[in-house]
């Protein structure tokens, strides 16, 4: 093989042409048998310039002229070598995870022994951070990491008030130690809700979604109730042990009336046939609308449910002084 003694600027040039046309098309292990296929028409000190033009590792190079040349096998199967590419992340930073979970852990909300964390710290901020310990990490890996720790990402919700009763917290402790005792029991454990009104008919929602260009779904230009359809109200209730929603659609007012009949229904079409040697129930809530603490008929229709089903309700309520029983 001659030894390279000059290239001319126009040659260079039509190299980097080449290489540039090529670049984003082509796999790793194309790329590496053209720089080495480049470096060979060159001759002795071609590979110097064709790292200059490439930006490839020499050995990256070196292995492209074996496998040309016939010295290394060239496996139709595989874009790199058996071992090749880069090393899982925590082993190039075993101590990755526990600092990813060290940093949230600051800002984590809530009970850390309840079943769901969640952080108020943002990926980008985590990764700027491990970034200043010397730790260069994405962040898919980030966010796959804190998955494997039960962490999610979640939006602020408004909770507190200003000043508040001495014993909120107190309120908040005695409902955790029910709710963990009854989940112990194998017991059912529904959070209630009603959610916003929605009016009936072709109205317009928010969002977007795929459809033909230039042909969107025409909807009512004003969001005015119909007279005939009216609204329906959502009454939500979540099932923590089974992790399993249900919602009752009414069509009238949202009363407390309202809101026992939507958990009669699900009790009726759920509950029963999962919890077949419940002792009691265990509801919690907020402290407004048809579910108000306040409420008398709430408390009445709770009565008449837990009598219908022979079960013990238990009710909590999350606002100040308003944890309470009914049997």
């Amino acid at each position: 093989m001659k030894r390279l003694k000059g290239l001319s600027e126009q040659d260079r040039e039509r190299y980097v042409s080449i290489w540039t046309a090529l670049n984003d098309h082509v796999d790793e292990k194309t790329k590496r048998l053209l720089a080495a296929a480049m470096s060979l028409s060159l001759g002795y000190g071609g590979g110097k310039v064709i790292r200059e033009i490439t930006k490839m590792n020499p050995d990256t190079i070196k292995l492209g002229i074996e496998q040309l040349s016939g010295k290394a096998p060239i496996d139709d199967n595989r874009i790199r070598v058996k071992g090749g590419g880069r090393k899982p992340i925590t082993e190039i930073y075993p101590n990755i995870e526990f600092e990813i979970v060290k940093l949230v852990e600051a800002s984590t909300q809530g009970d850390p022994e309840s079943p769901l964390l969640w952080t108020s710290k943002s990926l980008e901020h985590i990764k700027s951070a491990l970034y200043a310990k010397g730790i260069s990490v994405s962040l898919p890996v980030i966010s796959d990491l804190l998955a494997r720790n039960e962490y999610s990402m979640q939006a602020n919700r408004r909770r507190f008030e200003g000043l508040t009763d001495e014993t909120r917290n107190s309120q908040f402790e005695y409902i955790n130690k029910v709710v963990s005792a009854a989940l112990k029991q194998h017991n059912p454990v529904i959070s209630v809700d009603g959610k916003k009104k929605e009016n009936v008919g072709n109205y317009a929602n928010k969002g977007s979604e795929y459809n033909q260009k230039g042909n969107p779904i025409e909807v009512n230009a004003y969001d005015f109730p119909d007279k005939i359809n009216g609204k329906v109200t959502p009454y939500g209730i979540y099932d923590i042990y089974s992790n399993g929603g249900w919602v009752n659609v009414g069509c009238d007012h949202d009363t407390a009336e309202f809101a026992v009949y939507s958990i009669r229904q699900w009790w009726i079409k759920l509950g029963k046939d999962q919890y077949t040697s419940a002792k009691e129930l265990i509801i919690t809530a907020d402290g407004g609308g048809s579910n108000s603490s306040v409420s008398r008929l709430w408390k009445i229709e709770l009565q008449k449910l837990s009598n219908e089903i022979e079960i013990l309700l238990q009710y909590a309520i999350s606002l100040p002084g308003q944890a309470n029983g009914t049997r």
